[in-house]
């Protein structure tokens, strides 16, 4: 991928002085230099020079022909244009933009000229499809204009670093007047409102984008993609000047915010700071590409000639001074895609947030010729991401199942080496797994049935072999013929010698809590919760919790379960103010510990009852 080098074109534009009793102190010094009063010395004057400058005397065609029309083939070309308008509210902005029925402004111009020639190519090889989606930024909010009611859309990024707003709607047009079909209704929902210095202030920022692909018929079947972004920004405001209050002072303090933004971002790329704050705004983060990216840019910046607006003017042309520096990188934006599965794939437009209109901007002659031409690519290379995410699927079914396998064979009473077998059993399976993987799993499940079969099977064996050996009520020696006898004796003597391990673990558990220093009862909790954690989950009886509640010291009460040193000094304080507690249910009494709380205590520190009684 090329990356060319593109500096910002920046071009000045004096309005009329709309007062005629009003001097002008603005003046045209030639094409490429104004001038303005030195507020630090009134004897001398200040000199810009940009890329152009239009007099009051210019016309709408002027401003188009010599700077607008010459970057639109570069949209046609795959790479992206960005023209916006910038300056001080009042100054002529929307009016270059828009322009009036007579004198049409930047947009109608540049939609027909890109209508022009798409209609107009004449290349069989080529067909061209044009997409269109306007939305304003009101308040710091997303608004789409060609859909009613639409709430904030969020603005996201790709993996190839593209800004895009999700859920934008995207209208195909075919021709200007399936343009102004769309962009009239839409740009009349656009927020104005009348101010002190302007009766139809813009309140918002108006970003109009049509996307423009242009597609190879024949091989290598090649696809360029070009952004072409309209701006129409609103002027920032002196809330002195206009007396805005309520809903016009905080529409006047977001657009100011979002100019200063923008401002601190040109600050940053003229002086080469590695990170400009694009996400400190909607409206610069909307600019990133435009500003600093990969967008041939062209700045329109309007002024107001009158006194009355000369710091807005000193203001603006040295943003625009700054803006002249910044250097974009272009490059051109190619794929290469069968046109056959075209029509599928324009589907993707949704997966990147975008709303695609019935037509998906081809048209109707172009759509008729995609089933003609023959495929030579993977029509299924498109459905890479959907792939990668059934494979990542299968993986994870594997994971499972190897950890189910694993887990079920640590339960079962099995020897070392049929445990290896079935556990290589069950990992062979990940070679195997593909789209049905309950199949893999039903195998698994049936691997573990047969195993668990022959376990029981070796249990019985052993039953029958130690028979003569086993100790019978009526005869020592006499052979089983009865295996559910057997198993009932051995039942029998396994709990019998479980109860006499539990005795003797309990009589030393109370040996310790009757005995044993603090140590040893803090090695009793751990002691006894890995000889029987069913049986046996506590360590004190409630006699001893009583006595430690009331006798014990503040480091005794820190030997309780759940109480810290805060609790321990609420207790020994309680006790020392009303005496010893009677039972443990007294502890509700304490201010400070819940009825959760003591239910969790006691749950926490009392021995069963069956312990207490060994």
């Amino acid at each position: 991928m090329e990356r060319k080098d593109s500096l910002i074109s920046v071009v000045t534009r004096l309005r009329p002085v709309l007062d005629s009793s009003e001097k002008a102190e603005v003046h045209v010094v030639n094409q490429t230099t104004l001038e303005i009063l030195n507020h630090r010395d009134v004897n001398e004057n200040l000199h810009y020079e940009f890329s152009a400058v239009f007099g009051p005397e210019s016309s709408q065609a002027d401003i188009f022909n010599q700077h607008v029309r010459p970057l639109v083939p570069y949209v046609l070309n795959g790479e992206n244009m960005t023209v916006f308008a910038y300056g001080p509210t009042g100054a002529g902005k929307t009016y270059t933009m828009l322009g009036t029925p007579q004198e049409p402004g930047v947009i109608p111009r540049t939609v027909n000229e890109i209508c022009r020639l798409t209609e107009n190519s004449g290349d069989q090889e080529w067909q061209h499809s044009v997409l269109l989606s306007y939305f304003e930024i009101y308040n710091e909010k997303v608004r789409d204009l060609l859909v009613p009611k639409s709430c904030d859309l969020p603005i996201r990024e790709d993996r190839k670093r593209n800004i895009f707003v999700v859920g934008l709607t995207e209208k195909p047009v075919e021709n200007y007047n399936d343009f102004k079909k769309w962009f009239g209704p839409a740009s009349r929902k656009r927020t104005t409102a009348s101010t002190k210095l302007n009766a139809t202030s813009s309140r918002s920022h108006s970003i109009m984008m049509l996307k423009v692909e242009k597609q190879q018929m024949v091989k290598p079947y090649k696809r360029l993609t070009g952004k072409l972004f309209l701006i129409d920004l609103a002027g920032s405001e002196n809330n002195k000047k206009t007396e805005n209050k309520g809903l016009r002072l905080q529409e006047s303090g977001a657009i100011n915010k979002s100019l200063s933004v923008l401002s601190q971002v040109v600050d940053a790329l003229t002086h080469g700071r590695p990170c400009p704050p694009y996400r400190s705004s909607k409206l610069t983060r909307i600019l990133q590409d435009s500003l600093g990216g990969n967008s041939h840019t062209l700045m329109i910046v309007n002024i107001a000639p009158e006194l009355r607006n000369y710091w807005d003017t000193y203001t603006t042309l040295n943003f625009a001074k700054k803006s002249k520096k910044i250097v974009n990188k272009t490059y051109k934006k190619e794929t290469t895609r069968d046109p056959t599965v075209l029509q599928e794939t324009d589907a993707s437009f949704a997966g990147t947030g975008r709303n695609v209109e019935s037509g998906h901007g081809l048209k109707s002659k172009h759509r008729r010729t995609l089933s003609t031409v023959p495929t030579t690519t993977n029509s299924v290379e498109f459905l890479s991401p959907i792939l990668q995410r059934q494979t990542n699927l299968r993986e994870e079914v594997v994971q499972r199942l190897e950890s189910l396998g694993q887990n079920i064979l640590e339960r079962i009473n099995t020897p070392r080496k049929r445990k290896s077998e079935v556990a290589s059993h069950i990992a062979c399976k990940k070679q195997h797994v593909g789209s049905p993987a309950v199949e893999a799993l039903s195998q698994c499940r049936m691997a573990l049935s047969r195993l668990q079969a022959e376990t029981e099977e070796r249990v019985k064996e052993n039953i029958m072999y130690c028979g003569d050996r086993c100790d019978l009520p009526d005869s020592k020696n006499a052979n089983l013929t009865n295996l559910e006898n057997a198993s009932a004796i051995l039942n029998r003597k396994r709990e019998n010698k479980e109860s006499e391990q539990s005795r003797r673990h309990y009589a030393d558990v109370l040996h310790i809590l009757n005995k044993g220093s603090l140590n040893q009862l803090l090695t009793l909790q751990t002691v006894g919760a890995k000889r029987d954690h069913e049986t046996f989950n506590y360590l004190f009886s409630d006699a001893d919790v009583l006595h430690i509640l009331n006798k014990g010291s503040l480091n005794q009460l820190l030997t309780l379960q759940t109480v810290g040193a805060k609790r321990a000094k609420c207790i020994h304080s309680w006790r020392e103010k009303h005496g010893e507690f009677q039972n443990v249910d007294e502890l509700r009494k304490i201010t400070g510990l819940t009825r959760k709380y003591v239910d969790r205590f006691m749950e926490s520190n009392f021995l069963p009852q069956k312990v207490v009684s060994v």
